[in-house]
C-alpha cells in the first residue's frame, strides 16, 4: 500500500483484492479498501459501506483438512462476511473471499475505525507526542510524591497534636495516601479528586483562620499550600496527558501493523 493513500478525503488503512459474493449476483474480482470511515469495494457497481452501519462481521477460513491436502501449513483463503444497513435503511449482506493472511488485517482495520471514529487522522502522527511522555510521567511523579509528603506531615501533626489537629486527621492521611497511590497508578480521577480536595482544604483553612480572628494565614503557610496545589495540578495534567499519548500510540501501532500486513500480502 502506498504511504498516505486516500480514497476521497479518507486515509486508506488497508487494501486487498478478493472475490465479492452478493446474493442473487454473480461473484466478481474486486479491489477492497478500508478507510477511516468506510469499506469501499470497487466492483462493477461500486459499494461504499459506512463502518458505523456494520452490525455483524464474521470471518472463516478454508477447511483446514482441504488446505493441508493442498500442501499448505496454514489455511490458504478466508471469507469475511458483512451485514450492514444501506442508505435505504435496509439490511444487506455480502462476503469477500481473500488471502488468509489479509483477513486478519482486514478485520483489524474495521475494528480500529469503529473504535476510534474521526480520531485517526489526528492521532496517527505519534512522533510529535513521544517527547511528551517523559514530561507526563514527571508531572505524575511530582504529584504522588507531594501527596505522600503531605500525608506524612499530616500524620505527624495528628499524632503529636501540633497546630490543634486531632486523630480525625488520620482519616485525611488515609484518603491522601489512597489518592497518592491512585496517581502513582496514573489514575485521572484520583488526580482530580486530590486537587479539588486540596483547594477545598485551603479555602477551609483560610476561612477558619479568619473566623478565629487570626487574620489571613502566614505567608509561609500560604506558600506551602500553593506549592502543593501546583504539584497536584501537575498530577491532573500528567495523568490526562499520559492516557492521551498511550491511546495515540496504540492507534499508531495498530495502523502500522495494518500497513505492514497490507504491504506484504495485498496486491
Amino acid at each position: 500500500m502506498e504511504e498516505n493513500e486516500y480514497k476521497g478525503n479518507e486515509k486508506v488503512l488497508f487494501k486487498t483484492t478478493g472475490k465479492l459474493s452478493i446474493p442473487h449476483k454473480k461473484p466478481e474480482e474486486v479491489d477492497c479498501f478500508v478507510t477511516e470511515g468506510h469499506v469501499v469495494i470497487e466492483a462493477e457497481e461500486p459499494i461504499k459501506i459506512s463502518v458505523s452501519s456494520i452490525n455483524d462481521f464474521t470471518t472463516s477460513f478454508l477447511a483446514p483438512d482441504l488446505a493441508y491436502s493442498l500442501g499448505a501449513r496454514q489455511p490458504l483463503y478466508g471469507t469475511a462476511s458483512l451485514t450492514f444497513i444501506d442508505n435505504f435503511n435496509k439490511k444487506q449482506k455480502l462476503s469477500l473471499d481473500m488471502a488468509a493472511g489479509d483477513l486478519g488485517f482486514f478485520e483489524q482495520a474495521i475494528k480500529l475505525t469503529k473504535e476510534y471514529p474521526g480520531e485517526i487522522p489526528a492521532l496517527t502522527d505519534i512522533e510529535k507526542h513521544k517527547t511528551d511522555i517523559e514530561g507526563a510521567n514527571k508531572a505524575i511523579k511530582y504529584a504522588w510524591i507531594a501527596a505522600t509528603i503531605s500525608a506524612g506531615l499530616t500524620l505527624i501533626f495528628a499524632v503529636t497534636g501540633l497546630f490543634g489537629l486531632d486523630l480525625w486527621a488520620l482519616w485525611i492521611v488515609i484518603v491522601m495516601l489512597g489518592l497518592a497511590f491512585g496517581i502513582y497508578k496514573k489514575n485521572r480521577a484520583c488526580a482530580v479528586i486530590l486537587f479539588v480536595f486540596w483547594v477545598f482544604d485551603i479555602i477551609l483553612g483560610f476561612w477558619d483562620s479568619v473566623a478565629q480572628g487570626q487574620g489571613a494565614p502566614p505567608i509561609g503557610q500560604g506558600i506551602v499550600w500553593t506549592v502543593f496545589a501546583i504539584c497536584f495540578f501537575w498530577g491532573i495534567r500528567g495523568t490526562f496527558a499520559y492516557h492521551r499519548i498511550v491511546k495515540a500510540e496504540r492507534i499508531s501501532k495498530a495502523n502500522s501493523e495494518i500497513d505492514t500486513g497490507s504491504t506484504g500480502t495485498a496486491k
